[in-house]
């Protein structure tokens, strides 16, 4: 696109220098990102939004040089579960807002995990039965009541090149709206980063393991790029709010 405004010689020397510039690095990236995770999930609002109750099926492809035999996720809509979360802690230890807690806590469970083959059918073992997933909460340093990470161990490593699908059910439950997450009036749900999310595995310190934090105040999230498809029930009353049924105009200005 050309510019709006004519460059003067220093502005077109510093546009040529920075073409100059992106050019070698520009050809050596890629044209898409590696493809690690799929997530399918199917999930409906109920209680007026309240509560997203939802169902996954997440492909992880390991794409690494080395095997893992466990997976690590991230639960972010439980750092609002308790002032005992690493988050709250830390809201209190900075007196962020003034240390106010959420008026309710949010929170979400784990109702199921299952190992998945290539048909979308559970892997059984020996002896014909679906084969169980051994998980548990990931203890943090100073909050060991966080429930923001879990770890999940498999009954085989999978190994590089390897793949691994989980299916994995889970219900959020949010409160009134407090910091980028919760349920308000007239329809307003804020869930950010809602349903649980694998964290990355790559090589720290010279090893390869899990990078998984758990969600803290002053730190972002991080993952890896995945590609999404997602099935949304939402109640009528919610929709009719959400959607007006007449465009809103919109004024542009320069």
């Amino acid at each position: 696109m050309l510019p709006r405004f004519p460059l003067g010689l220093t502005g077109w020397a510093s546009s040529v220098l920075l073409s100059l510039l992106a050019a070698p690095a520009a050809a050596q990236l890629p044209e898409t990102s590696p493809k690690t995770i799929d997530y399918e999930l199917e999930c409906q609002l109920l209680d007026e939004g309240k509560v997203i109750d939802g169902v996954m099926r997440v492909t992880w492809r390991n794409q690494t040089e080395a095997p893992t035999s466990e997976l690590l996720w991230h639960v972010y809509n439980n750092a609002f579960s308790g002032r005992d979360s690493v988050w709250l802690k830390e809201a209190h230890q900075y007196q962020y807002s003034g240390g106010r807690l959420p008026r309710e806590y949010s929170n979400t469970d784990i109702e199921g995990l299952a190992l998945l083959d290539l048909a979308g059918d559970s892997l059984r073992g020996e002896d014909g039965l679906p084969l169980s997933l051994r998980w548990e909460w990931v203890p943090q340093a100073k909050a060991p009541m966080d429930r923001t990470v879990f770890r999940v161990e498999l009954p085989k490593p999978v190994a590089p090149g390897e793949s691994v699908t989980v299916l994995l059910e889970f219900q959020a439950r949010l409160a009134p709206a407090y910091r980028r997450n919760g349920w308000g009036s007239e329809g307003y749900v804020h869930a950010a980063q809602w349903y649980p999310k694998l964290g990355v595995f790559e090589k720290l310190e010279g090893s390869w393991q899990w990078n998984c934090l758990p969600y803290r105040m002053l730190v972002e999230f991080y993952s890896d790029y995945a590609d999404f498809d997602l099935k949304l029930v939402v109640p009528r009353s919610i929709a009719a709010r959400s959607w007006p049924r007449e465009p809103r105009r919109v004024t542009s200005r320069r």
